[in-house]
């Protein structure tokens, strides 16, 4: 299993809504040769990794959302974290494989702001976020 995220697709945009920069790019899940929710799927990046490095920080079972679209992954953290995921069923893969990818698609993320000077008031807790998921993962 492989959390990916496309450094090179990722991209800004101030949303007038919000008063935000909004960062999105592709991001996706490849499990023994499939992805999900499909291959270079675009969603709102720091939104949907923030949500799940809370959720997973957090909880012992949950549900993991992607934001573009009605795509979900529930989730039970036992000695492993067990995936279930549509059309794939479930997927069993340890918890530090599991939260490495999660933190490495983080760090990704936040280069991306800093090197594009991407002001966004989450800045702290995507560093905050690193540094839990490394710790539990046993990662220097």
């Amino acid at each position: 299993m492989n959390l990916v995220i496309e450094q090179d697709s990722l991209l800004s945009r101030y949303d007038s809504l919000s008063g935000k920069e909004i960062v999105y790019g592709n991001f996706y899940l490849e499990v023994a040769g499939i992805f999900y929710s499909s291959e270079h799927w675009n969603d709102f990046v720091v939104r949907l990794l923030m949500s799940w490095s809370h959720n997973l920080l957090n909880n012992r079972r949950g549900v993991l959302c992607f934001f573009d679209g009605p795509y979900e992954i529930k989730f039970v953290q036992e000695k492993n974290i067990t995936l279930t995921l549509e059309e794939i069923g479930e997927y069993q893969i340890e918890i530090d494989e599991f939260y490495e990818g999660l933190s490495r698609c983080l760090i990704i993320v936040e280069r991306y702001i800093k090197e594009n000077n991407i002001l966004i008031d989450r800045q702290k807790v995507i560093r905050k976020y690193i540094n839990q998921l490394k710790n539990i993962a046993n990662i220097n």
